[in-house]
């Protein structure tokens, strides 16, 4: 089974296609980098805050204080409505939590995470943990919001990107048709010259692309020179033609005109096997001379110039002496 031929139309769709595709996905990947930096960015940006807040309100005789009063302190520099948490290690070993915070450490306690991010129970959080003088501060910030924000940003976007490639396929079609139409149109040209549908053989030459309009000027100007070369074929055999009945009728002539007068005029033999004899050298030469000029048409030879008035001299006497009339030259 052969495989079907796509056209020009068809192949600039889908090329058209393609390219659409792929910038949308490429746009789509510069988002969602870009969106993830953000997060991971501010998401530092606040941990470093938080850390240098508590670290700038912390001294030596907080050492002192119990865990009520560390976690009023610490629970000072959260946000209430986010799931936040800080750990702090004092001098003397004992670690210390904001509310909740305890629970929310011992979850991420030996998880993996990526670049200080966990992931625990569908929520995103950033881990960070810094040493400052004798106490060790950790903080985790939940950046779940900002993700779902992303997420949804990029659904959005990618449904929009669905919906441009849905409304985008006919008007690249369209587009696709417009400019494949020179060629569509050459193509159609090309075919009513082979059916000899159309007198003029010349094809639709447009004013662009440049390249599709000079092929199809350069296509014409072979067409034209096609055409001049069988009219110059045509030319050659009516004159090979004409140039070779002459001879053939003066020597059919005479061997009728023996057939006719042998018994009445046995004399007239010798003069008409003479003229026989002249004009098959006659005829000889003019095939050797044909054959000479077809091989100099397909060698490119060079073919010298000749005496041309002789030549007009020789070809009157003949005629005037076939045909009994005068030629003055």
């Amino acid at each position: 089974m052969s495989k079907k031929i796509k056209t020009t139309s068809q192949q600039l769709t889908r090329l058209f296609l393609s390219l659409f595709i792929i910038l949308l996905l490429l746009v789509n990947l510069t988002f969602a980098a870009i969106s993830i930096t953000f997060i991971y960015n501010n998401a530092h940006q606040q941990a470093e805050e938080v850390i240098d807040t508590v670290r700038d309100n912390i001294s030596d005789h907080d050492d002192h204080k119990n865990k009520k009063e560390w976690k009023l302190f610490l629970n000072a520099y959260l946000a209430r409505q986010s799931n936040d948490a800080i750990a702090v290690k004092t001098p003397k070993g004992k670690t210390v939590y904001s509310e909740d915070g305890e629970e929310l450490f011992k979850k991420t306690r030996g998880r993996g995470n990526f670049n200080h991010v966990v992931f625990l129970n569908n929520s995103a959080y950033y881990f960070q943990t810094e040493q400052e003088d004798k106490y060790q501060i950790s903080v985790i910030l939940n950046v779940n919001d900002l993700f779902t924000l992303i997420t949804h940003l990029l659904l959005a976007i990618i449904i929009l990107n669905l919906l441009a490639i849905i409304f985008s396929i006919p008007l690249i079609k369209r587009f696709s048709k417009k400019w494949s139409q020179p060629l569509e149109k050459i193509d159609q040209d090309i075919a009513a010259i082979e059916n000899q549908r159309i007198s003029k053989k010349e094809v639709f030459v447009p004013q662009e692309p440049a390249e599709i309009r000079h092929l199809a000027q350069s296509f014409n100007d072979l067409l034209e020179y096609q055409e001049q070369a069988i009219k110059r074929e045509q030319q050659f055999v009516t004159d090979a033609s004409h140039e070779l009945k002459t001879p053939i009728a003066a020597i059919l002539g005479h061997i009728n005109l023996i057939k006719r007068r042998v018994k009445d005029l046995p004399d007239i033999i010798a003069k008409s096997l003479k003229y026989i004899d002249s004009e098959s050298g006659r005829m000889e030469v003019l095939v050797n001379e044909l054959l000479e000029l077809g091989r100099a048409k397909k060698q490119h030879q060079t073919i010298e110039s000749i005496d041309l008035v002789s030549v007009i001299y020789k070809e009157s006497q003949i005629i005037d002496q076939e045909y009994h009339c005068s030629i003055d030259l």
